[in-house]
């Protein structure tokens, strides 16, 4: 169908202009749609959710909007404007937010927010900390939300003792014959095993609360007012899960504070921003410090190395099974990624008293 029809299954008030494909992302296709309504340009986001990553969309769109009006209703008692602040999605035709062509596919469609952008990796210290007010408020908004009731979108995401677990069983099994090429990067993820599987263990013996996790928290999931550079939204919401803080804090610390891209090649380039994980850290902490428990406190620079391991240990299964998850560029991209994450956790590792030092900081 072409994306004026999918359109026409929503209820758009207006005359459809155009539509523009957006590149951006790398899950869903999605496209800007332009309406002319009363004189008035308005536009939308069209976006066809990926059935290979996500098996169930209704239960995923079921999880956005739960989320989203949970949001909404938090944000009005706090005299707070919505308009710009969480995504509102509209309703198709049999008055679900999403719509099944012929093919099975699934759409759905949000008001665009005007004048918003989005930075992949940003080097402004401001945009950082703002970065982390908004998936700290995220977090604090959610904070009494019952997470249980949320679908796993993707179940076991970050189940890293089963990681592990299914690691050593790759390389135990070694279909692609490639176990005498890792052996040192086995030895290494088998020697922080332990680590790897704390935060696990510590759910398992509910020292840790479930809540709603938002698990992927890049910066290019925030969109910011392109005027003053603040934060206004955190988007694509696709992943949200039951899951602990600390996983949504050491992801985005992940990303925010390494230097290098995740298949750096020469690992003498892989550090850590320290300002960047200062500024990210100070308006994270900023945000959630009212609503976090002293043992959520203490995770968060675990869940740092922590998740920083698990993908570690999924790029080198990936590359023992035979590169058959991960897309590659070239023969050992995996192993290229494995080892670039091993070096990072090395990182983490080194700095771990300065960044447990810092969070307590802002506490």
């Amino acid at each position: 169908m072409e994306i004026k029809d999918i359109c026409s299954k929503f209820k758009i008030k207006g005359k459809f202009i155009k539509a523009k494909m957006l590149n951006s992302g790398i899950i869903n296709n999605t496209y800007k749609v332009y309406f002319q309504n009363n004189d008035k340009d308005e536009q939308y986001i069209i976006q066809r959710i990926n059935q290979n990553v996500f098996k169930k969309p209704a239960l995923v769109m079921q999880n956005i909007l739960s989320i989203s009006q949970h949001l909404i209703n938090k944000l009005k008692k706090l005299d707070a404007s919505i308009d710009r602040t969480v995504l509102h999605y509209m309703l198709a035709d049999n008055n679900y937010a999403y719509y099944t062509d012929e093919e099975g596919e699934y759409w759905r469609c949000y008001r665009f927010i005007n004048d918003s952008v989005t930075y992949n990796n940003p080097d402004d210290l401001f945009i950082i900390e703002e970065a982390g007010k908004a998936f700290g408020q995220f977090q604090s908004l959610l904070c009494d939300f019952d997470a249980t009731t949320l679908h796993e979108s993707i179940p076991d995401f970050h189940n890293t003792k089963l990681r592990f677990t299914r690691l050593f069983e790759s390389y135990d099994l070694d279909v692609a014959q490639r176990a005498g090429e890792v052996q040192a990067e086995i030895e290494y993820l088998r020697s922080r095993q332990e680590l790897a599987s704390s935060l696990c263990n510590k759910i398992e013996n509910k020292l840790l609360p479930i809540k709603v996790t938002h698990n992927d928290t890049k910066c290019n999931n925030v969109l910011f007012d392109q005027d003053t550079n603040q934060a206004l939204a955190v988007i694509d919401l696709d992943t949200v899960m039951p899951g602990i803080v600390a996983y949504d804090y050491g992801d985005a610390i992940r990303c925010v504070a390494a230097t290098c891209e995740e298949d750096e090649t020469d690992l003498n380039k892989v550090k850590i921003n320290m300002s960047k994980f200062n500024a990210f850290t100070k308006g994270f902490v900023s945000k959630v410090k009212n609503t976090l428990s002293n043992e959520e406190f203490d995770s968060l620079s675990d869940g740092i190395i922590v998740i920083t391991l698990e993908l570690a240990s999924r790029f080198l299964k990936d590359y023992l099974d035979g590169d058959i998850y991960f897309k590659i560029k070239y023969q050992d991209h995996n192993l290229v990624r494995a080892r670039c994450q091993i070096e990072l956790a090395k990182e983490f590792e080194r700095h771990f008293d300065e960044i447990k030092k810092t969070i307590e900081s802002y506490k």
